[in-house]
């Protein structure tokens, strides 16, 4: 059930180059990095709708994308660095930064009082 629309924030990014990609320059403009961004909650919060019933969650933009913005791979990390704290494990967005928010609509009922 739909409890909630929770919004996070981007803690950190991590920006993954192509093995083959002959360019140093990260602002060329071009599809050949993956990006990770560490967001402040995971799956031993807000997402453990993640680990107890399986979900997929996947995230809203708080602002819509220019239209003609590059939409890069990417991974969403909860805060801890535990290898299960991943709460997308391939999405496409645009290059944000930290301080950015990211909304996921229609949270489960029951995702925050289980974290407590």
């Amino acid at each position: 059930a739909s409890a909630y629309t929770l919004v996070v924030n981007i803690i950190a990014k991590k920006v993954i180059m192509d093995e083959d990609s002959v360019s140093d320059d990260e602002d060329e403009g071009t599809n050949d990095r993956t990006l990770m961004y560490y967001v402040n909650d995971g799956v031993y919060g807000s997402f453990n709708c993640i680990l107890y019933d399986h979900a997929h969650c996947l995230p809203v933009l708080h602002k819509k994308p220019k239209p003609d913005e590059i939409m890069y791979p990417c991974s969403i990390w909860g805060p801890t660095c535990d290898g299960l704290d991943r709460i997308v494990e391939q999405c496409y967005l645009p290059d944000m930064q930290v301080g950015d928010w990211l909304v996921f609509e229609n949270m489960g009922a029951y995702t925050v009082a289980a974290s407590s």
